[in-house]
């Protein structure tokens, strides 16, 4: 069967997302997909083998805050606190890309749903859920509050702890899985749903975040050794004028 050739107007964009989606075909079920030149075709492919562009926004979403932590991770080198926390939302954000490509939190919510089954707590799910939520919801909000206190002076770590936080309350929620907020996650806009902008938009607070927090740590004058060289420099100064003030 010959593969029928692209029409359509190529540019670096659509070729990176096609291979991106080929890559997942290719990652997920074992499917080659380097013969489909039609991204139309390669999208229809796709979502036969269970990958709908709800999936690959959500894996660009996930891969591009990964790559950013990673990149302020390798750069962050004398700078302990950005090092630790820029590998830290490396391993979540890389967790949380494998999670969705592999299907991970449904397997999880599978799991979790025989046993209640079989413990014969299934017809009171509900309840069981919406007091899951709860402690989550406190969990967050004691995560932020710490969170708050020991970053208020780092904006841009505070911010990329908030988008981690934010990421895996969504993956805890999707794993939960009440029937009136998934009606609200998965409500289609267009080709995606409102759980894509949801993703996308913790991982741009995430990627955010730390990028900011890596520049501020290398940059002189906000932070790390320039800042506290100048600063150790103007207490010596004044040091000295005390002393003469004083002879």
């Amino acid at each position: 069967m010959q593969v029928p050739r692209s029409r359509t107007r190529k540019g670096p964009t659509l070729k990176i997302f096609r291979h991106g989606l080929g890559f997942l075909c290719w990652l997920r079920c074992g499917f080659d997909a380097a013969g489909y030149t039609d991204l139309g075709v390669l999208l229809i492919v796709a979502t036969r083998h269970g990958i709908t562009p709800t999936g690959v926004s959500g894996a660009v979403a996930y891969g591009g805050a990964a790559a950013c932590c990673s990149l302020v991770w390798a750069r962050a080198k004398g700078e302990r606190p950005t090092m630790q926390l820029a590998a830290l939302l490396t391993i979540v954000e890389g967790f949380l890309l494998l999670d969705l490509i592999f299907n991970w939190r449904w397997i999880l919510h599978d799991l979790l749903q025989d046993q209640a089954i079989r413990w014969k707590l299934y017809a009171c799910r509900s309840w069981l859920q919406t007091m899951a939520l709860g402690i989550l919801a406190v969990l967050l909000f004691t995560g932020l509050l710490t969170a708050w206190r020991q970053l208020r002076r780092r904006v841009g770590a505070f911010l990329a702890v908030f988008g981690g936080l934010l990421s895996l309350v969504l993956w805890c929620t999707e794993v939960i899985s009440l029937h009136a907020i998934d009606h609200i996650l998965y409500h289609r806009i267009g080709e995606l749903t409102i759980v894509s902008f949801d993703r996308v938009g913790v991982c741009l607070i995430t990627a955010g975040g730390i990028l900011v927090e890596g520049s501020r740590r290398r940059t002189p004058g906000k932070g790390g050794r320039g800042s506290s060289e100048s600063a150790s420099q103007t207490d010596s100064q004044r040091c000295r004028r005390l002393v003469r003030v004083s002879q």
